[in-house]
């Protein structure tokens, strides 16, 4: 067995209170950024497709939405500059982001749609899951 030596106590000692402080800071930006924006911007084209339900998600539930709506000209243009190459995107606070499901939950969350409960947002989850595969399976 090896014995701790007070230098070592020391540095671990000094190496935790530097992690609580970084946790500390991380929390803190976590919980700044997870106010409510202001409004969310959602870009996909002049269809409902896979766009709407995040549309529908801000209309029930009373959240600003932006809803900019490309051509296929436009989106020519547009495509290099996205995120994956895809629509729709969605951006908060300037941050881009993407994913239809993603930006649905995240909707979701902040209009209070979206269940805090794990067993009942498994249950949303499910029919999500089922809405995508019925629409696969028809667009396949």
């Amino acid at each position: 067995m090896s014995s701790t030596t007070n230098q070592q106590k020391g540095f671990l000692l000094l190496a935790g209170a530097a992690a609580g402080v970084a946790l500390s800071f991380v929390v803190q930006k976590v919980l700044v950024k997870t106010r409510k924006p202001k409004t969310v911007k959602i870009t996909y084209f002049d269809i409902e497709g896979l766009a709407e339900r995040v549309r529908l998600t801000c209309a029930i539930g009373g959240l600003p939405l932006e809803d900019v709506r490309v051509t296929q000209s436009e989106w020519e243009t547009l495509k290099p500059k996205t995120k994956f190459g895809t629509l729709p995107t969605g951006e908060v606070d300037g941050q881009v982001f993407s994913q239809s499901e993603a930006l649905l939950r995240y909707t979701g969350k902040l209009t209070g749609l979206y269940p805090s409960c794990p067993v009942a947002a498994l249950r949303v989850d499910e029919a999500i899951g089922i809405q995508n595969d019925a629409g696969n399976a028809l667009y396949s």
